[in-house]
């Protein structure tokens, strides 16, 4: 079977310029540190919005293009770390060095190829993931460097421990590349519901100890930490005003059906959306917006519980952005999906 690699054409933005490769013109000796400098340069220009606007793009077939690639880097980065360990000679090193350099700049240029009318929820989930193999493979060029690059997340490290993080972040791409808008917009909102559901329960766990006395007369303490009492303190005993707490209990009501609304939007909206219309696609960036603002939302209105700060005022901010969230997905629902909105 032909790998995805050897027949795809959608590569071109750098392998077409060939001479920005800068391991094409470097002596042996230096090789190790101009790949760091390389990988760091394109981890960097991946984290700026894409180049291409628009575009036919297969979005599809790129999936399979990345998990290609994130095995040959997998590889690569084995032979490297072989050919590079103690006791080090440039002429193996040196062909290792190239090779893994290749492929980097082969992925840089696919991920790079991918325009932004694919949706920015899709293509910053391809950019993040390549970044962050890309800031790996500096991490294992580090690990032999005498003076290391300077990179913003990761240190220098022993070689194995850095050849095991460049071969989780490639298998991250193996296994997470969506493979469209709805695809990465259904996963964000898969992690923005957890999220939720935690800050619910926070909430509701929170207005139970009021209702009870537990936050005022010490009652029995939890078996497990939240770890809320080391954040705010003594701010976390205080106590609630009659008015306070009515409005804590009803958002909690409020927040439940959130929850629930979170599920069907998930269900008659995302996974059902049709990513072949930009409009659609773009209408999927939005609903993801709103629903991690929803879930901001409520990690605001627990906080301001806890400080007794402003509880009526985060209500009604909850109340305003959980209303946009039905407007958003009341704007592309059709037929039965569209009246469970209503």
């Amino acid at each position: 079977m032909t790998s995805a690699i050897d027949n795809d054409t959608q590569g071109h933005y750098y392998s077409a310029d060939y001479s920005r490769h800068p391991l094409a013109l470097t002596p042996t000796s230096p090789k190790l540190k101009a790949l760091a400098d390389m990988c760091l340069n394109f981890s960097r220009e991946l984290q700026n919005p894409p180049s291409i606007e628009s575009g036919e793009f297969d979005t599809v077939k790129f999936k399979y293009t990345i998990r290609d690639l994130a095995t040959v880097l997998i590889n690569d980065a084995t032979k490297l770390t072989i050919a590079c360990k103690p006791p080090y000679t440039a002429s193996a090193a040196g062909p290792t060095i190239a090779t893994l350099g290749d492929t980097a700049f082969r992925l840089a240029g696919f991920v790079e190829s991918v325009p932004a009318s694919c949706g920015r929820t899709y293509v910053g989930s391809i950019r993040r993931t390549a970044g962050d193999a890309l800031r790996s493979a500096v991490a294992l060029c580090n690990s032999f460097l005498e003076i290391p690059v300077a990179i913003e997340a990761d240190k220098k490290g022993e070689y194995l421990i850095s050849t095991g993080q460049l071969w989780e972040a490639c298998k991250h791409m193996q296994e997470k590349t969506p493979a469209d808008n709805r695809e990465a917009v259904a996963a964000k909102w898969r992690l923005m519901t957890g999220t939720l559901e935690d800050g619910v329960a926070e909430v509701e766990e929170f207005v139970r100890e009021q209702e009870t006395g537990a936050g005022e007369d010490g009652g029995e303490e939890e078996e497990e930490e939240d770890g809320w009492d080391d954040v705010l303190g003594e701010s976390s005993k205080v106590r609630l005003t009659k008015e306070e707490l009515a409005i804590c209990v009803r958002c909690v009501s409020l927040f439940k059906l959130t929850r629930m609304l979170c599920k069907k939007v998930l269900a008659r909206c995302i996974l059902t959306a049709d990513v072949s219309k930009p409009e659609v696609i773009a209408w999927l960036d939005q609903l993801g917006e709103s629903g991690a603002a929803v879930a901001d939302a409520v990690d605001e209105f627990g906080a301001s519980m806890y400080a007794s700060e402003n509880v009526v005022g985060q209500a009604r901010t909850f109340v305003e952005i959980a209303t946009e969230l039905v407007h958003v997905a009341q704007s592309f629902a059709e037929g039965e999906h569209a009246k469970w909105f209503e």
